[in-house]
């Protein structure tokens, strides 16, 4: 408990009138006080919701009703019957005809009230609730560390999300960083966080956790029950090697990482790039939020298990062929581009040219540079930053097509999936390093569809990022990052993280690829020694055009297309 006093109300009890009325104390807090015959009840006279005062409430049969928006409070807890959050309710007694009130902290008791009634408000899919309790929460706590808030919105999508991990996990890490950096304040961030947790599981009861272990623990059991589509098998054990990770012990996760999660993905481009993209983000997580390594590990096992292999579907026969090739390559140094001498930036903006052009010329291009000695390191990064220019090229027209499903996020994948790849090839085999390889360059090469037909007109105006960000002015994008110097181009990230993450989109899947492209362009630019403007413009060109986040006409067509002549929508590839 903290060290604070109690302290006397002026009014003495005979004066307290039956019902609820306000008191003060000396030093002027306010408090609501409901009399009721010889027992007082005292509670914040500000409520939860709004900060209306309670006291201009109504108490009856042990419940106050705010009289603004009708919120019920029990006074006995102070628990909310109807409405949203609870109200803090402080210990009363009555000695020489005055109350005293104890203002005292039980902390740990708070602590899981707030917990609770967060949990509860993420149940209801209560975003600003949510927001409120988790502000208290942070304020309850000595922040040394990462968010409690942020913990408890984590923990719960680890156990609700029911196909294991997803988007407001991954965005989660995303905003956590920019609040360290100072992009964003923690109550912006846990505004947004709150937002997409709540409206993605609200009503979801916890997943069923498969812990049933058959046989022994080893990290190299869960890619073989992964491809057989043993997903209970697979998530039993990840949890249980999650228990003998010790808190901070980052040398057994990256031992974990190596031989039970990155051979798995290496056999396929997952779930459309995001089984890498998870896997970098569960361990993003886990080291923030140790405690929860085992429900996260779990859900990010589920999540892997019932992702799309992709590159097992027929269109991608080239790919399939790619991996057989670098599989039996020999040896590759998975190390810097800069051991490869080879290695130019002329013979760098050859292959992006190749990478750009075809799922099969990027591959190609893959193989033979493979077969040259270059890193697969040096070969990500390449694909990463031709993976920038697909997406500023994107031909926003595709959004429009009343006959195709295309959107911008489609072709954001291709850019994120190689970002992931590069933080975590320091883990990878030869084998998975290679194929990660291929996986990068084939992405990019199989969507070159989403390239416009010609560029649009440079922009005569000059305005700042601000003016273009105020106005959504995407014609002014190019000619904005470019003229962008390059050492000013980290803080220009700083700037426009606000406005990915609060302002650009209202569905939850567009505002957490709005985030996860423009952290992706941020680190890119500092780990590319030949960074341009293509990083940055890519960003723009993610979260500043005003498009269309749902149209019911679209999908009628579609789903009209699809059942009166069992016709697909048109796609990328």
């Amino acid at each position: 408990m903290t060290a604070r006093s109690s302290l006397p109300l002026l009014t003495p009890f005979a004066d307290i009138p039956q019902g609820c009325s306000l008191q003060k104390s000396e030093d002027g807090q306010r408090f609501t006080c409901v009399r009721e015959g010889e027992a007082v009840h005292v509670l914040a006279d500000r409520c939860p919701h709004q900060g209306y005062p309670l006291s201009q409430g109504e108490a009856r049969d042990g419940t106050l009703t705010c009289a603004w928006h009708n919120w019920k409070f029990d006074v006995r807890t102070g628990e909310c019957t109807f409405g949203g959050e609870g109200v803090r309710r402080f210990p009363a007694s009555v000695a020489d005809g005055r109350v005293h009130v104890d203002l005292r902290v039980d902390v740990p008791a708070e602590r899981a009230r707030l917990r609770a009634s967060m949990a509860r408000a993420l149940q209801s899919g209560d975003g600003g609730a949510v927001l409120r309790d988790g502000l208290r929460l942070d304020q309850l706590e000595e922040l040394e560390g990462p968010s409690p808030a942020f913990g408890v919105l984590v923990e719960f999508a680890a156990a609700r999300t029911p196909y294991g991990f997803d988007h407001p996990l991954a965005t989660m890490t995303d905003l956590l960083s920019w609040v360290e950096r100072g992009w964003l304040a923690l109550p912006e961030a846990l505004a947004v966080a709150a937002e997409l947790a709540a409206e993605d599981y609200a009503y979801l009861g916890d997943r069923p956790v498969h812990a049933e272990l058959e046989g022994e623990a080893t990290a190299q059991a869960i890619p073989a029950a992964l491809r057989v589509e043993a997903r209970a098998q697979a998530e039993a054990t990840a949890r249980a090697l999650a228990r003998e990770l010790a808190p901070g012990d980052a040398a057994s996760l990256d031992a974990l990482t190596r031989e039970g999660l990155l051979p798995y993905v290496g056999d396929h481009l997952l779930g459309y790039g995001h089984g890498l993209i998870y896997t970098d983000k569960t361990r993003d997580l886990i080291a923030r939020f140790p405690e929860a390594r085992e429900a996260l590990l779990g859900a990010l096992i589920v999540r892997q298990g019932w992702h799309t292999r992709e590159t097992a579907l027929p269109p991608w026969k080239r790919t399939r062929e790619g991996y057989a090739a670098v599989d039996a390559l020999g040896p590759t140094p998975n190390t810097d581009p800069a051991s490869a001498p080879q290695w130019s930036p002329e013979a760098r903006a050859r292959y992006e040219q190749a990478v750009l052009a075809s799922e099969a010329a990027a591959v190609d291009a893959t193989l033979e540079a493979l077969g040259q000695g270059v890193a697969p390191r040096a070969l990500v990064l390449a694909s990463a930053h031709a993976a920038a220019i697909r997406l500023a090229r994107f031909d926003p027209s595709w959004e429009r097509r009343p006959e195709a499903e295309v959107t911008v996020l489609d072709v954001s994948h291709a850019l994120t999936f190689p970002d992931a790849a590069l933080a975590l090839l320091p883990l990878a085999s030869d084998r998975d390093a290679r194929r990660f390889a291929v996986q990068a360059a084939a992405f990019v090469g199989k969507l070159h569809k989403s390239d416009r037909s010609e560029e649009p007109p440079a922009s005569e105006a000059t305005p700042s990022l601000e003016e273009v960000l105020r106005r959504r002015d995407a014609d002014a994008l190019p000619s904005l990052a470019r003229r962008v110097p390059a050492a000013e181009r980290p803080a220009a990230y700083a700037r426009l993280a606000p406005f990915a993450a609060g302002e650009t989109f209202v569905r939850p899947i567009f505002t957490a690829h709005a985030v996860k492209v423009t952290e992706a362009c941020h680190r890119l630019e500092g780990v590319d020694d030949q960074a341009d403007h293509a990083y940055l413009e890519a960003a723009l060109t993610m979260v500043v055009p005003r498009r269309t986040e749902r149209s019911p006409k679209r999908q009628a067509t579609l789903a009209l297309e699809m059942i009166e002549h069992s016709r697909p929508p048109k796609g990328l590839y």
